[in-house]
Parts: C-alpha cells; sequence; structure tokens
C-alpha cells in the first residue's frame, strides 16, 4: 500500500505541467527529429546521434499519434514514475524495507528526478535501468538460472543505449556487489562478455560519430565551480535555489557523517551492502570528473542518484529514531518544496513567445542568423515554414533536409554545423542594409568558446549604426536589425 501511494505521488508530480515549458532547443527537439524519419532512415541518422538512442526508439512509434509537448515527454515521465517502485524493490533487496521505503519517497519529490522526467531525453531511463541493475544482479547471484542473467545484462544494456557513460557510473559498485557472493565475480563477469557483444552496434556508431565530430566540444574543464553546479543540479535540480541546495546538501552529509563516525568508532557495522551503495552514489562522480574529464555534467552521471538517495536512507535507518524522523521530515520538506518551485516558475527556455516575436517582425524574403544552428529544429516545431518541405524537422548538421529559406546557420568553434559565429558587422550590413531586415536569434551558445555573443562587436555596432529591435526571453536573444549604413 506504501508503495502504491508513493508511486501516485511520483506520477502526479511528473504529470504536472509536463507541457509547462517550451521544447528545449539544444535537445528535445532531436529526439522528435529522429523519431520522425523513417525506421531505417532513424537508424542510420543514430551515426549522428548515437548517444541516448533508445528514446527515440521508443519515441517513434508514439510521434505518429501525436507531437505534442506530453506525448513527447511522456515516456520519460513514465520512465521517472516506474524509478519509484524500483528503488524501493533495490533498498529492500541492498538494505532493508524501512530503507528502500525512505528512498523511495525521496525520489518521488526529488526535483532533479522529477526535471528529467519532464525532458524528452533518455536520462530518466538512465535513472530507472540504473536502479533495477542491482536488485537483478542480486537476484542472479543469489539464485542464477539464465533469465536472470539475460534480464540483468538487458537493463544494463538499457542503461548504456540510453546514455553511453551508464555502465562507467554502475559497474565498480556492481563488481563490488559480486565480489560478496562465491564464485559470483566470475559469473558476472561472463555476463560482462553477453553485455560487451550488445554493446557492439553502440560502439561502432559511437566511433563513427566521434569521427565526425567531438560530440562533447562545449563542455568546459572542470573546476571547482563548475562541480558546485553539478552538486546543485543533482540535489535540487533546475530550481536554482542555493539556500535550499545548501540544506540539503547539510542533511545529507549530516546524516552520512553520522554512520560513518559511528562505524569508526564501532558502535555500528558497516555491511558490504552500505559499501556498494557508497561506490554506487560517489565513486563515478570522482572518476568522471577527476579522469574523463570534462565530462562532469549532471545529467552523464545521473545514474548515481538513486544510490546517494538510497545511501542516506539507510544512514537514516540506522539513527535513534527521533533523530532519523527529523532528518528525515526536513529533508522531504526540502526537496519538496524545491520541487514546486522548480515545476511552477522554472522554464528551460521560452521558445513559444519567441516564435511569436519572430514571426510578428520578419517580412517574407528576410533573412534569419541562427546562432547557434542545432536549435533550428526548435523553430520548426513551432513554426511550420522552419520544417522541411515533406514536414520533417531539419537538422542542419545531419544534412538529409534542405535548409528552410533565408536561415543562415552560425555556430561555436568546433560545433555541429554552419559558419562559426558571431555574425560580424560586414555580415551584418550586407544583410540588413536600406529598408531590409535582418532576425538574430541567438541561443544555446557555449560563451566559453564565442564570447558574450548577445553583446558581440557585430551586434553592439549594430545598435550604434542601425536601427535594432530587442527582444529577450529566457535563454534567447532576439534581434530585428535595419537601416544599416552601406559601410561598416
Amino acid at each position: 500500500m506504501r508503495v502504491a501511494a508513493l508511486t501516485l505521488l511520483a506520477l502526479a508530480t511528473r504529470i504536472v505541467h509536463i507541457d509547462y515549458k517550451s521544447l528545449n532547443g539544444g535537445d528535445e527537439p532531436y529526439s522528435l527529429a529522429l523519431a520522425q524519419r523513417p525506421f531505417l532512415d532513424m537508424l542510420e541518422l543514430f551515426s549522428h546521434e548515437a548517444n541516448g538512442m533508445l528514446y527515440s526508439l521508443v519515441l517513434w512509434p508514439l510521434v505518429h499519434i501525436s507531437e505534442s509537448e506530453a506525448m513527447l515527454r511522456a515516456p520519460a515521465a513514465l520512465a521517472g514514475v516506474a524509478s519509484v517502485p524500483a528503488l524501493w524493490w533495490a533498498g529492500r533487496t541492498l538494505v532493508n524495507e524501512r530503507a528502500g521505503l525512505v528512498a523511495a519517497a525521496l525520489l518521488a519529490v526529488s526535483p532533479t528526478a522529477i526535471w528529467y522526467s519532464q525532458l524528452a531525453r533518455p536520462f530518466a531511463f538512465v535513472i530507472l535501468f540504473s536502479i533495477l541493475s542491482f536488485p537483478l544482479l542480486v537476484a542472479a547471484l543469489r539464485h542464477g538460472g539464465g533469465w536472470r542473467w539475460a534480464a540483468y545484462v538487458a537493463v544494463m544494456a538499457a542503461a548504456a543505449y540510453s546514455n553511453a557513460f551508464a555502465c562507467l557510473v554502475l559497474l565498480p559498485a556492481q563488481l563490488l556487489l559480486s565480489l560478496g557472493y562465491p564464485c559470483g565475480v566470475r559469473r558476472w563477469a561472463r555476463s560482462l562478455i553477453a553485455l560487451a557483444l550488445a554493446l557492439a552496434p553502440l560502439a561502432t556508431m559511437l566511433v563513427v560519430e566521434r569521427l565526425q565530430r567531438d560530440p562533447l566540444y562545449w563542455l568546459e574543464r572542470a573546476t571547482p565551480r563548475s562541480v558546485g553546479i553539478a552538486v546543485v543540479e543533482l540535489a535540487t535540480g533546475f530550481s536554482n535555489l542555493k539556500l535550499v541546495t545548501a540544506g540539503i546538501v547539510a542533511v545529507i552529509a549530516a546524516v552520512v557523517g553520522w554512520l560513518a563516525l559511528e562505524v569508526r568508532r564501532g558502535r555500528q557495522q558497516a555491511p558490504r551492502e552500505l559499501a556498494v551503495i557508497a561506490v554506487w552514489a560517489l565513486l563515478p562522480g570522482v572518476i568522471l570528473i577527476a579522469v574523463i574529464a570534462p565530462v562532469f555534467r549532471s545529467p552523464y552521471f545521473i545514474g548515481c542518484l538513486p544510490g546517494v538517495l538510497l545511501g542516506t536512507a539507510a544512514a537514516l535507518d540506522r539513527m535513534p529514531r527521533r533523530a532519523a524522523l527529523g532528518a528525515f521530515v526536513v529533508l522531504l520538506t526540502l526537496l519538496a518544496g524545491a520541487s514546486v518551485w522548480q515545476t511552477t516558475r522554472q522554464v528551460s527556455e521560452t521558445w513559444r513567445p519567441a516564435m511569436a516575436w519572430i514571426d510578428e517582425q520578419r517580412r517574407p524574403g528576410d533573412p534569419l542568423i541562427l546562432d547557434i544552428a542545432a536549435v533550428l529544429p526548435v523553430l520548426g516545431y513551432y513554426d511550420d515554414r522552419y520544417r522541411a518541405p515533406d514536414g520533417d524537422l531539419v537538422v542542419h548538421e545531419w544534412g538529409d533536409r534542405p535548409m528552410p529559406r533565408g536561415v543562415l546557420p552560425y555556430d561555436d568553434p568546433g560545433g555541429y554545423g554552419g559558419t562559426v559565429g558571431p555574425p560580424t558587422r560586414a555580415t551584418i550590413a550586407r544583410l540588413a542594409r536600406g529598408d531590409r531586415r535582418l532576425i538574430v536569434v541567438l541561443a544555446e551558445y557555449v560563451e566559453a568558446l564565442q564570447g558574450d555573443v548577445p553583446n558581440s562587436r557585430g551586434l553592439r555596432w549594430a545598435r550604434r549604426e542601425c536601427t535594432v529591435t530587442r527582444r529577450e526571453e529566457f535563454q534567447i536573444y532576439l534581434f530585428a536589425v535595419t537601416g544599416c549604413p552601406a559601410q561598416p
């Protein structure tokens, strides 16, 4: 009954305002752009977009029913809901029933988990499959049976096809888990051979993709600030509530620190299961930051989040009852408050009003500079004039659909296609001379590579010498430029 209630809570938190925010310009429309193609064409395009391909495969039959934001995000939402009873199962298997319930309750209201459950990308899949891999591995190690090992391999493969870094997050803890069973490591290693065979197509496509371009070109090197941002994202999602984040981190640190101190003093035992959870929660982030930098962004080790929550629940389970109850109530309140704030106040990008403004400003034949080219699919999602003639969304780097008329793609240095931006004075003067009007759309650019694009030299010159109308939405900068002099 308690698990069913938590599952209903998770359903409520993940479907409320599921279509509240516009599609994210740099990510979500790619899932739709892939799923729109004929099935074999979609498989071929995975050589450009290998990472996270499972989401588009699941989405492929759904987009023939509807292309609404709610439909595009439905697979992620369902995965987010299923993660809650899955974490209860994992907690009951690795620790006990109470720890599983506490962890599931924390996951049900986690702003990070809710955010990724409302994003048309595969990160909610990663959370779900990461959780399921542990009880399935325990079942296989305890009871054997080909079907149990097959289920474990299938879930691990699904995690990897949802995000290529998922196995790096999970394997260290699973190795430690296997050490606790007779011949466990040997049997587990045999299953990894089957997993490697299952992942051979993914590895091939990742190599092909890497030969074409660096998909992680936009990531900076890890710094204390960027690591801090990743911690904030794991704690409170994208609510931007730093004091709440500090409170959540403080409560978790206090609870886990208390248990560590008790173990050190010999008052508590540290069974292997707690070590497994600690490795699951902490080691992957350390590896990704210290060894495989710059892959330090929270989406790449989002599979650690259930481990963090389960580790907290296991520590609470060992505390004195009153202290544990107080810490749990405070933590649950902070997480729920951040989730409500995020769901009702925070948006990713406001493309709906941005597209309405562009439609109002742009006349037939007016050129449009798009910096960066990766956001072109979201223009097509909200305005059919930016789609291909057959109705598909256009992705510039794939090169399989004609560019919309008058659209000039720009990009970051080392990016996915288009002229390296931002646009120069000469380009703006040529396109906005006299009574001709130029529309400039800036979104998803990488400031570390291009600088302060909205205040770049070309646009500063245009504001001095031309007639410029500016509109700013959340993370989107729009300019209508006309009346520029002949010589910049």
